[in-house]
């Protein structure tokens, strides 16, 4: 290993070192959260009016029921509700996949 460059570190005995911030990335992992139907509502109703791929500005309209979902998290259950939509809300989904097209 080259001074300077990333990488892992080893110590005299040829054991792995942990860096600080590969243990406080491993503190931070989210448990999966199951997507309740507000949830989903709020998400079609941000897309309506922000478009898809606006996953900040969605987040921004301020839903209370997506406070704890990150953009990246709206983006995949978009990407999800359009693969799959649930019955009830398949011509909601489909209507807007259609409009915003890219």
């Amino acid at each position: 290993r080259i001074a300077g460059q990333g990488g892992p570190r080893r110590s005299s005995s040829g054991l792995l070192i942990e860096s600080e911030k590969s243990k406080q990335k491993s503190k931070q992992t989210r448990r999966h959260a199951r997507w309740e139907l507000d949830e989903l509502q709020a998400l079609i109703e941000g897309v309506s009016r922000c478009g898809v791929g606006n996953w900040s500005r969605i987040k921004k309209l301020g839903f209370p029921e997506l406070e704890h979902r990150t953009n990246i998290d709206l983006k995949d259950k978009w990407r999800t509700l359009t693969r799959a939509p649930p019955r009830d809300m398949l011509d909601r989904v489909q209507e807007l996949n259609m409009k915003f097209k890219k």
